[in-house]
């Protein structure tokens, strides 16, 4: 019973967990192999294989998994993308593969060179098998001989000419190539630049008015002939002076000779010119005039510019002369000239006895005319004169002018020093100065006690020296003996002795 129940539930178990497994999901890039994709059911215990997808490659893992308890393992195959190998380099041109390289789906693009054409696909595919085509070729491109030329030939003569071939034109004598000498095959198959023509070049005379021939080429003028011109004396060359034959049998552009211009006139002393233009060519008249303060003396003041100088100016110029100015009331013009220049400045002076009132004493002769006199002279005049203790005498009254006089008198007894008369003089003053009265001359009480005493001081001291010296009629009486005088005999018998 009980080894019964035990199978029983063995069984049981057995049917819990035998369960199939839902369609297995293939990882990235692949898929079930042709024969499990078949299958319809995925009991436990089933295997099943992956296979990468095409253009995709095993790169790690197992490729199998089993349903176990009606779980799949994990898949573990790894599919990576297939690549193709490098096509090396193409002769003549490019390959150009996609970002990613040469790998599985995508392409590679070929290109030539210029002037070599490609022979073949212009790209190829990456397969799963490696590149499906292939490479192409790059040939060079060719070109046809080329037409021939009048009066001419090229070489090297071939049927062909591969690209960047370059053949050289030729003329025959007394012919130049028109054009390039060379040309090349080009890259589309033709030749470039164009083939030239030979053609014969021949420049006619030239004629350069006012000019002369200086160097170069005689005739005839072939091609590149040069000839060079200088102008002649007065004219100015406008171009290059040398002109070359070209090509089309025609000169490079020819110089011209032009009259030359002048530079600006200079004029004689004293004249300037009459509203000058900016320039002076050939033919320019001008006009001097004479400067402010000056005037024509003769001449003309015309001139001709001719072939770069001018003609001569005959203007003469001469100063404006002013005549000698008239003088104002009671003033002189000490210069004695009787005619001044222009820009003379003269002065006057006031006369004598006059004075500079107001204004200005000078004048200046401006082109023959004297500007105003201004000054003003006025007569001087002196002072009403003063003196103490004296009157005048005379008829003269205030006011006193120059070389008017005044006479005084002393009042009284009263005595004058100086001169009674006096005279009023330019510089405004009295000469000679004005006298003083004065008593001087009269007699004082003082004065004549200060003589008598003075008198008698005098008498006084003359008797008292008189006296002492014995002089008559100041004699001493002999008494003995004197203090400084000797005694002698006339002395005894009673004599009057004097003193010596």
């Amino acid at each position: 019973m009980g080894v019964a129940y035990f199978l029983l539930l063995c069984s049981l178990g057995l049917a819990v967990t035998a369960q199939d497994c839902p369609r297995p999901v293939p990882g990235p890039n692949m898929r079930l192999t042709d024969s499990d994709s078949a299958l319809t059911a995925f009991p436990d215990g089933t295997k099943v294989t992956f296979t990468c997808n095409l253009g995709y490659q095993v790169e790690g893992g197992s490729r199998s998994i089993t349903c176990t308890a009606g779980a799949w393992n994990p898949v573990s195959l790894v599919c990576g993308l297939k690549s193709c190998p490098s096509l090396g380099d193409l002769t003549n041109g490019q390959v150009n593969y996609h970002e990613d390289g040469p790998v599985f789906g995508t392409d590679a693009e070929f290109t030539c060179n210029p002037g070599y054409n490609l022979v073949g696909s212009n790209k190829i595919t990456c397969g799963d098998k490696g590149w499906m085509d292939r490479m192409p070729v790059c040939e060079v491109q060719t070109c046809d001989q080329p037409p021939a030329v009048v009066d001419g030939s090229f070489s090297p003569v071939k049927d062909t000419y591969d690209y960047l071939e370059v053949i050289r034109y030729s003329c025959i004598k007394d012919y130049i190539v028109n054009g390039a000498e060379t040309t090349s095959c080009s890259e589309n198959g033709t030749f470039t630049p164009q083939p030239p023509t030979c053609v014969k070049v021949e420049c006619r005379e030239l004629n350069v008015p006012n000019g002369v021939w200086s160097s170069g080429s005689r005739p005839p003028y072939g091609y590149k002939a040069t000839v060079t011109y200088k102008c002649e004396t007065g004219y100015k060359m406008e171009g290059s002076p040398t002109a070359t034959c070209g090509i089309n049998s025609q000169w490079s552009q020819l110089p011209t000779c032009k009259p030359q211009n002048c530079s600006r006139p200079v004029g004689g002393a004293d004249m300037s010119l009459k509203d000058p233009p900016q320039s002076f060519p050939h033919g320019t008249v001008v006009t001097f005039t004479c400067n402010f303060g000056f005037e024509p003396a003769g001449g003309s003041g015309d001139s001709t510019c001719t072939l770069g100088s001018w003609s001569p100016v005959t203007l003469k110029c001469q100063t404006k002369m002013c005549s000698r100015p008239d003088a104002g009331a009671h003033m002189s013009l000490k210069d004695p000239s009787k005619t001044f220049p222009h820009g003379t400045t003269v002065t006057f002076a006031c006369d004598d006895g006059y004075r500079r009132a107001e204004g200005s004493a000078d004048i200046t002769c401006t082109a023959g005319t004297w500007n105003a006199v201004t000054l003003k002279c006025q007569i001087v005049s002196c002072n009403t004169p003063e003196v103490k203790d004296a009157e005048k005498v005379g008829e003269s009254s205030p006011p006193y002018t120059y070389k008017e006089t005044v006479t005084f008198k002393c009042k009284g007894d009263l005595t004058m020093e100086g001169k009674p008369t006096v005279t009023c003089e330019k510089e405004g003053q009295w000469k000679p100065a004005l006298p003083t009265c004065s008593d001087a001359d009269k007699p004082k009480p003082w004065k004549i006690i200060l003589i008598v005493i003075s008198v008698l001081a005098v008498i006084i001291i003359i008797g008292v020296v008189c006296y002492w010296r014995g002089i008559p009629p100041f004699k001493k009486r002999n008494r003995g003996s004197t203090r400084g005088y000797p005694i002698n005999d006339a002395t005894n018998h009673g004599e009057e002795v004097a003193l010596s």
